[in-house]
């Protein structure tokens, strides 16, 4: 099994986790059974905002849903694919037009005037790591390199869009009119990889990602790896997001982790949607992680405990539980 190495102070999973556990005061001290009960609720069906087909939103969108369909009475969602991803995803929750959203770094998108808080967490699931991708014969070392070049940076509005705008400001002073920008998601933008008609691609979603593994075993890329400089530049305007790794062997052909950023995605939901189905559809989710990890590796980073952690920024922010998710999470003794 391959594990997720995750370095620097600002690391998601060692520095937040750490941290965060001993500081906030909303974990609990004892882990708990939760009652016994029948995952059944009043027939409704549910849209949920995923993000377009390839990437990782989408496999574990379909995975989470085939599982509650399976398993809580009268609830059917469908996961449907979302050209915006994250940004709309987030806007369609706060518009209260899907049941269900998955965004991450959607702290920037309370900032709009929109309506934001009727936007309610119901649980984090993966970290979305900014994959650099360029041939491996590239003369590109370094997004410092864009300046001219080719770039794939995601659909307009999209959550991989945004993040591409604010780290490549960011880290390295380069604008979307400093290079030939595509703005296209993650299929099309890997196709021009394929073809010789992009020069990079940079895509921020779980690891590994089906559509980059598909293209790496006929095609040879190479991923590239940001400095720690780099990392300090993007932290420095942007704290939520993080080093992370992708590790040795996670793609073909790629023989050295490569050192890079991301944020943790959330699942999010709306403040009028039915309680009891959000309680069963976390605790569904929580109870039966052994199938989520075989539909996408991404899920082994899901659990309950982790959920309270990457929360806080959140909470704190204005952005609150679900009262159906923070039921579950009360029960297993996470959340006072």
């Amino acid at each position: 099994m391959r594990k997720r190495v995750v370095r620097g102070a600002g690391g998601i999973l060692v520095a937040l986790l750490v941290v965060l556990a001993v500081v906030t005061p909303l974990v609990a001290q004892e882990r708990r059974t939760p009652p016994p009960g029948e995952p059944k609720v009043k027939a409704q069906r549910w849209q949920m905002g995923t993000a377009p087909v390839g990437g990782t939103f989408y496999t574990l969108g379909a995975a989470i849903s085939k599982l509650a369909n399976a398993k809580v009475s009268g609830l059917q969602i469908v996961a449907q694919v979302s050209p915006g991803s994250s940004a709309e995803n987030f806007e369609l929750l706060m518009a209260r037009q899907i049941e269900l959203g998955m965004s991450d770094n959607f702290l920037a998108m309370t900032k709009t005037g929109k309506p934001w808080k009727n936007v309610r967490l119901a649980f984090s699931q993966h970290a979305n790591t900014v994959h650099f991708v360029v041939r491996k014969e590239s003369a590109i070392t370094s997004p410092a390199d864009y300046r001219g070049k080719r770039v794939a940076v995601g659909n307009p509005n999209s959550g991989m869009n945004n993040t591409n705008e604010k780290i490549l400001e960011a880290g390295w002073g380069i604008a979307f009119k400093d290079m030939a920008t595509r703005q296209i998601h993650v299929a099309p933008g890997l196709q021009g990889i394929k073809d010789g008609q992009l020069d990079a691609v940079n895509i921020p979603t779980g690891v590994p990602v089906a559509s980059i593994l598909e293209l790496a075993r006929t095609t040879p890329l190479r991923f590239l790896s940001l400095t720690p400089d780099d990392i300090r530049r993007i932290r420095q305007k942007y704290p939520e997001y993080n080093s992370l790794t992708i590790p040795k062997g996670a793609y073909p052909g790629q023989d050295a982790d490569v050192h890079t950023i991301g944020t943790v995605s959330f699942m999010l939901t709306h403040d009028q949607v039915d309680a009891d189905a959000i309680y069963w559809l976390t605790r569904t989710v929580f109870e039966n992680l052994a199938e989520l990890k075989q539909a996408h590796p991404a899920a082994k980073e899901f659990s309950a405990e982790n959920v309270i952690r990457f929360s806080e920024p959140y909470v704190q922010a204005g952005i609150a539980f679900h009262p159906g998710a923070a039921r579950y999470f009360k029960e297993v003794g996470l959340l006072k």
